[in-house]
């Protein structure tokens, strides 16, 4: 060993040492097991160092409050002052940074909110259009009016029929005058998910930027929109768990349904993914197969059911989509799974089929 590794060790055993805190101390004895524990003490009355994480903000700086979002001191009380009723996490949005352009964008929310409830107050009951207020909302859409989209309910036929409200109760009569089965405990939703599966399609659940997403339909109510995207900044639970359930697109991103939850997350916050569930067919392609589901009926931006008997416009002119009976959509299935099939119809099948129950064959 040196004369200077000697002298070295002879320091770290035998000259005394401070330390600032005991857990400095601590591992200091720990790293050298030879040191005299008797001749090193933890200084009196000095405060240790500040951590970074209690430093003070700089002038002009708000530290990042609890949610994690990051602000300055203008902006944080612009929020304040102008915004205290909404959720400073949502309206910072995805990259948690709260900037003035988040607080322009939410001012203008609640103002063209409060103008839509003047007008209604004043007896205007038409609906703005939001295609008109906010023109990216309905980039690229495919020119189609409401009263040509789909209406597809996502609640049971039976459970429409029951309610207390006359709005679901007339959207279960249409459904039913356009086939659905009025026993069905599945919505027509699930039913022609249902279906699309056994026809082969390819049907995933993913996760999509609401910003890649676009709308097929050239009407989306405005009052709504605005609605909604306020209740979402306000941290409203049942708007949340909405805004949870997915809505349904086609390949190539266009929304079959869910346009208000669209628009809305659009309006409130361009960052935001939204749970899709995607069809693996093109838009146009999938809004004929739609129509021709039974239980599909059509109305218009202010839920008027309309005559199903009038020509559908998909963007390509009028034409006439002929829905299927529940015996020729039955039948399909049928011949889908025969050919499917290669070892045979046994006879509890082929009773099952003659019965109509195609679902529970294996």
């Amino acid at each position: 060993m040196s004369r200077k590794s000697i002298a070295n060790n002879v320091a770290r055993w035998f000259i005394a040492k401070e330390f600032d805190t005991e857990k400095q101390l601590s591992q200091y004895l720990k790293d050298h097991p030879a040191a005299d524990k008797s001749k090193h003490t933890v200084t009196k009355g000095k405060t240790p160092a500040a951590k970074p994480e209690d430093a003070k903000p700089k002038k002009g700086e708000k530290p990042a409050d609890k949610s994690g979002v990051k602000v300055d001191k203008e902006v944080a009380e612009l929020f304040e002052r102008e915004l205290p009723n909404y959720k400073l996490k949502l309206l910072a949005g995805k990259d948690g940074v709260l900037d003035k352009a988040s607080i322009e964008n939410a001012k203008d929310i609640k103002a063209k909110l409060k103008w839509l409830s003047d007008r209604v107050e004043k007896g205007i009951k038409e609906a703005a259009d939001i295609c008109e207020m906010k023109p990216p909302v309905c980039q690229e859409n495919m020119g189609i009016t409401r009263d040509h989209m789909p209406q597809i309910m996502d609640k049971s036929v039976k459970d429409l029929l029951a309610s207390k409200k006359e709005g679901d109760r007339k959207k279960g009569q249409a459904a039913v005058d356009a086939g659905a089965n009025p026993d069905e405990d599945r919505s027509v939703m699930t039913v022609l998910m249902d279906d699309l599966k056994s026809e082969g399609v390819k049907i995933s659940d993913e996760k999509v930027p609401v910003g890649n997403l676009r709308a097929t339909q050239q009407e989306i109510k405005a009052d709504k929109t605005y609605g909604m995207a306020n209740a979402y900044l306000e941290g409203n639970e049942g708007l949340l768990k909405a805004m949870g359930n997915p809505i349904i697109i086609s390949s190539d991103n266009h929304i079959l349904d869910g346009h208000h939850r669209y628009s809305a997350m659009l309006t409130a916050d361009p960052s935001y993914e939204m749970n899709v569930v995607r069809v693996d067919m093109p838009m146009k392609e999938f809004l004929t197969r739609s129509h021709e589901q039974p239980g599909v009926f059509r109305a218009d931006i202010n839920d008027n059911v309309i005559d199903d008997s009038n020509p559908i416009d998909l963007g390509e002119g009028p034409k006439k989509i002929k829905r299927k009976s529940k015996k020729a959509a039955i039948a399909d299935r049928v011949a889908r799974w025969m050919i499917s099939r290669e070892d045979g119809i046994s006879q509890e099948d082929m009773e099952k089929i003659l019965n109509g129950d195609v679902g529970s064959i294996d």
